[in-house]
C-alpha cells in the first residue's frame, strides 16, 4: 500500500524534457476478464490520448519516451500474477528511467494521463479515505491490537496477564475474602495499564491517526483512563466485543462503521470551521481565486475541496502564476496565459509539495456555494489580511 511520503515523492518529480504518465486500471469483473479483453481497452486509452498530442509540437526523444511508457504498462500487465493488476496505478517516465507501481485498495476509474505532472489528486482522494486505525480489544485478563488501514485488518500483538478472576462471596470469609479480593483487583488495574503501554508504544512504532475500544463495560473504562493524552485524543468510539471469540470481519466492520461516523462529523466541522473563520476575516479563504493564491505562497494548512470539483483556469507562461479569472493577462506580471483543463489538479499538486493536509468532502451545500474549495492557513501575509 502507498504512503503520503510516496505521493510526496510523485508530486516532486519532474522533468525538463519529457511528459510524465499516469495509469490508473480497475479491471473489468473476473467473469468478464481476459488478458487479450484487458489490453485492447488499455491500447484503446493509449490511443485516444495519443490523437490528442498528435496536434502537438514535440520532438522524437519525447515521443520515445512517451512510447516507452506505454509499453511499460502493458508489460506489467501482461505479467502480473492473476488478480495483482485489479486495482493499480503505474507512474512512468521512460526517458528519465523512472517507474513506480502502486497497488490500490479498491479500482479507480481507469484513465491515462500525460502532463507536466504525474496526476495524483485520486491518490489523494484515497488517502484521504483511509486513516490508518488501531483497534484495541481488551477484558481483565487479555487484550487483542489489530491496525485497520487501506481497506486492510492485521493483528499485530496480544497482551496475556495472569489475573484470577472475581472472587465469589461464598468462597472466602472476613477479612481474607476483602484482601484477596484487592489482589485480584489491584492485578486487573496492572494490567489495564499495562495493555495502555504496549497501544502507547504500537502508536510510536506505526503512528496512526484513530484509536478504537473493544470490551466490556468497566474494562473499557479502566483501559480508557489509563491511556496517555496522545492516545485519549485520538479515541473515536467504542464497541461490545468478546476478546476471545471476536472474528476478523466482525472486528473490521465494526471499527470501520465507527471510523465513517467520525471522519463524517470531522469533515462537517472542518467546513465549518473554514466557512466560520473566513466571515470573520481569519485565518481561512475560500474561493478558488483565494484558495489558488494562498497555495502558490505556502500559507495553507488544510486544503478543503468538494471530491468531484473540476475547474478550468489560467495559467501565466511566464511566472507560472494561477488565476481563476478569464483575464487576458496575468494579474501578477501582465505576461500572456494558457487554459489549463483541470486546476483543481494544480491546487492539489501544490499542497501536496507543501505538506499542506488534503480533506475530500461530498454532500457539502454550504463550501458548494462557496465555490467548492477552501483553506485553513498556517500564517497571513498583510496582503492576505487586506485582500480577506
Amino acid at each position: 500500500m502507498f504512503t503520503v511520503e510516496q505521493l510526496r515523492q510523485l508530486a516532486n518529480f519532474h522533468s525538463n524534457r519529457y511528459s510524465l504518465a499516469t495509469f490508473y486500471w480497475k479491471a473489468p469483473p473476473a467473469a468478464n476478464r481476459s488478458h487479450r479483453g484487458e489490453e485492447t481497452l488499455v491500447q484503446d486509452l493509449f490511443r485516444e490520448v495519443r490523437q490528442k498530442l498528435e496536434s502537438e509540437n514535440h520532438g522524437r526523444e519525447w515521443w520515445n519516451s512517451f512510447e516507452a511508457d506505454q509499453e511499460r504498462i502493458l508489460q506489467y500487465l501482461r505479467g502480473a500474477k492473476e488478480g495483482t493488476a485489479a486495482n493499480v496505478a503505474v507512474f512512468s517516465c521512460a526517458g528519465e528511467s523512472f517507474c513506480q507501481i502502486l497497488q490500490l485498495p479498491r479500482g479507480l476509474h481507469s484513465g491515462f494521463v500525460i502532463g507536466e505532472n504525474f496526476y495524483l489528486q485520486p491518490l489523494s482522494i484515497l488517502l484521504d479515505q483511509y486513516h490508518r486505525s488501531c483497534t484495541v480489544l481488551v477484558d481483565r485478563a487479555s487484550a487483542r491490537i489489530f491496525e485497520i488501514y487501506m481497506g486492510e485488518i492485521e493483528e499485530h500483538t496480544a497482551v496475556l496477564d495472569e489475573v484470577p478472576g472475581k472472587v465469589k462471596a461464598a468462597t472466602w470469609r472476613g477479612g481474607n475474602e476483602r484482601q484477596i479480593e484487592r489482589r485480584v483487583e489491584n492485578k486487573a488495574h496492572q494490567h489495564y495499564k499495562r495493555v495502555a503501554e504496549v497501544v502507547l508504544g504500537f502508536f510510536k512504532k506505526y503512528h496512526f491517526d484513530w484509536l478504537i475500544l473493544g470490551g466490556h463495560g468497566d474494562g473499557l473504562k479502566e483501559v480508557e483512563s489509563y491511556l496517555h493524552s496522545y492516545l485519549r485524543s485520538r479515541l473515536i468510539g467504542t464497541f461490545a466485543a468478546d476478546v476471545k471469540v471476536a472474528s476478523l470481519p466482525e472486528i473490521m466492520n465494526k471499527s470501520t462503521e465507527l471510523i465513517e461516523k467520525h471522519d463524517g462529523q470531522e469533515k462537517r466541522a472542518l467546513v465549518q470551521d473554514v466557512l466560520n473563520k473566513a466571515s470573520r476575516n481569519g485565518m481561512a479563504v475560500v474561493g478558488l481565486a483565494d484558495t489558488l493564491r494562498v497555495l502558490s505562497s505556502g500559507q495553507v494548512h488544510t486544503l478543503v475541496l468538494e471530491e468531484d470539483l473540476r475547474v478550468s483556469a489560467a495559467r501565466c507562461r511566464n511566472c507560472g502564476a494561477v488565476t481563476a479569472t478569464g483575464a487576458g493577462r496575468c494579474p501578477e506580471c501582465n505576461g500572456s496565459l494558457e487554459q489549463i483543463e483541470d486546476v483543481v489538479e494544480q491546487a492539489v499538486q501544490a499542497a501536496i509539495q507543501d505538506n499542506s493536509q488534503i480533506r475530500f468532502v461530498s454532500g457539502s451545500d454550504e463550501l458548494r456555494q462557496a465555490g467548492g474549495i477552501g483553506a485553513l492557513l498556517r500564517f497571513r501575509t498583510p496582503e492576505t489580511a487586506v485582500e480577506l
